[in-house]
């Protein structure tokens, strides 16, 4: 596929970022305890023009790599907390 046929991937943590392409919802949930040392994220992936979910896509956060499914999503558990960069990659995305 040319690269001028492939949609540009847009993300953002915790709300959605609308672009030609994907769009990543990060939601958070620490343990209810005072200071969490640890989170679960829940990456919903969709496709921000149509706004169907994208399966299939690689979403890697902190050196772990998990595949969404037929919803779009993936759940990464036993995350120390701390700010992480999100990568989302996808055939015929950019």
């Amino acid at each position: 596929m040319e690269n001028s046929d492939k949609k540009a991937l847009a993300f953002g943590l915790g709300a959605v970022a609308v672009g030609a392409g994907i769009a990543v919802l990060v939601s958070q949930k620490a343990k209810a305890s005072p200071s969490p040392t640890t989170a679960t994220l829940l990456v919903t992936v969709t496709d921000s023009v149509t706004g169907q979910p994208v399966s299939g896509a690689q979403v890697s956060i902190a050196g772990m790599a998990l595949n969404t499914n037929s919803v779009g999503q993936c759940i990464f558990t036993g995350i120390p907390v701390g700010q992480y960069e999100i990568t989302v990659t996808m055939a015929g995305y950019l």
